[in-house]
């Protein structure tokens, strides 16, 4: 019983010094490499690897050269059985705001190792929540939208490609 409570104690010592001294900061440049072969480059001001957690900090991200996101904060908080990507301050480029909300307050993005093939995504916009799924397997998000009033009036065109659900949510189907 005590070799079996000692090799459980080691496992769980040795995951959790490997999520602690894990290089989140490496793995960021990393993951910033493979989206240039997407034509998406991400410039940050500041980018702070902490324990658990990965922040960075006034972020702009270009689209084939083109300014499409200015993004206030990002943190990246890794454990061992979930983990979850936290945006706040998002201001989409002019040019997008005609199609798109022009703020997204925060986006939450959580992977848990219980539903490895889904990723849950919340977002709070200035005018409407918004939550939905993306499945791993398939390359799917669905996206439900809670509109507000004002919400309703500025993106007509918007909704228009989205399913109307009865109880007054709208939801999108995109395969990426």
């Amino acid at each position: 019983m005590k070799t079996v409570l000692k090799t459980i104690l080691i496992v769980v010592f040795f995951l959790f010094s490997l999520i602690f001294f894990l290089p989140k900061e490496n793995l960021y440049y990393l993951g910033l490499q493979e989206l240039q072969y997407e034509k998406i480059i991400i410039n940050s001001k500041t980018i702070k690897d902490e324990a658990f957690t990965l922040k960075i900090k006034d972020s702009v991200i270009f689209y084939d050269e083109i300014q499409a996101l200015k993004i206030k904060d990002i943190n990246l908080d890794v454990y061992l059985l979930s983990n979850t990507l936290k945006i706040s301050d998002i201001a989409l480029d002019e040019m997008l705001q005609q199609f798109l909300p022009s703020k997204i307050k925060t986006l939450e993005l959580s992977y848990t190792i219980l539903d490895p093939l889904v990723v849950n995504i919340k977002a709070n916009l200035t005018q409407a929540k918004a939550y939905g799924v993306f499945d791993i397997t398939t390359n799917t998000i669905i996206l439900n939208i809670k509109p507000s009033r004002q919400f309703l009036k500025l993106y007509k065109e918007l909704l228009k490609n989205m399913k109307k659900q009865t109880n007054g949510e709208y939801q999108i189907e995109y395969k990426l």
